[in-house]
């Protein structure tokens, strides 16, 4: 935390050389809510809860909702409010201003204590969209190269509705295959045996009324 908000103060980032510039996305600033994800789930996996209380739910729900209006009223595109440094007071993505984390935290704090909501994005392990996740990182590479061979290819040729749109679907379709691939590429490593876990009694996410399969991760 102390990183995050000295690196938002005073502007620290690696610089994009040889560009003028820092980088887009600075990991001083964004490692802070990578870790925060990390604490929670090693947490629940050391057998720990997630607990879920009806005035944090509250207190998410509001700010999830004043988020969705400030974005489409003239309050939005201010720098910072009160002068306070852009890291409190903002909305800059570079150094994640606390208004941008607690708007993730609260919209994931919402996904995990309603299990109307946890529910919906409850899948098997072999699920598609769960080896994306699993596969994450060559994912997300694999998709910022691809982003920019899409943009040359814009630049080659504006096209149209139908011209973005296979951009947009081959690009989404080679990030699954890519996947998929890595997936049962891991899968041709010798096998060993797995720990058999038992399921919590309790679920670590508040009420849970559809049982989660154990294995895969």
């Amino acid at each position: 935390g102390l990183l995050w908000l000295a690196a938002g103060i005073w502007q620290i980032a690696p610089p994009n050389y040889p560009e003028p510039g820092l980088w887009f996305l600075n990991p001083l600033s964004w490692q802070f809510l990578f870790n925060i994800g990390l604490t929670a789930m090693l947490h629940v996996r050391r057998g720990g809860v997630i607990p879920v209380n009806r005035w944090l739910v509250g207190a998410a729900g509001a700010y999830a909702l004043g988020a969705a209006i400030w974005v489409h009223s003239p309050l939005w595109g201010q720098i910072t409010w009160f002068n306070l440094p852009v890291v409190i007071g903002g909305f800059d993505k570079t150094f994640l201003s606390l208004p941008r984390l607690l708007h993730i935290l609260s919209v994931s704090y919402l996904i995990v204590a309603l299990p109307a909501v946890s529910n919906l994005f409850r899948v098997r392990p072999d699920n598609p969209l769960a080896i994306l996740g699993k596969r994450s990182l060559p994912v997300f590479i694999a998709g910022t190269l691809l982003a920019m061979t899409a943009q040359v290819l814009k630049l080659i040729n504006p096209g149209g509705l139908a011209y973005d749109t296979l951009l947009i679907a081959a690009g989404i379709a080679m990030q699954f295959a890519l996947a998929l691939y890595l997936e049962w590429l891991a899968g041709l490593g010798p096998s060993r045996p797995r720990p058999v876990r038992e399921e919590p009694a309790h679920s670590p996410f508040g009420a849970q009324p559809v049982p989660a399969r154990a294995g895969g991760y």
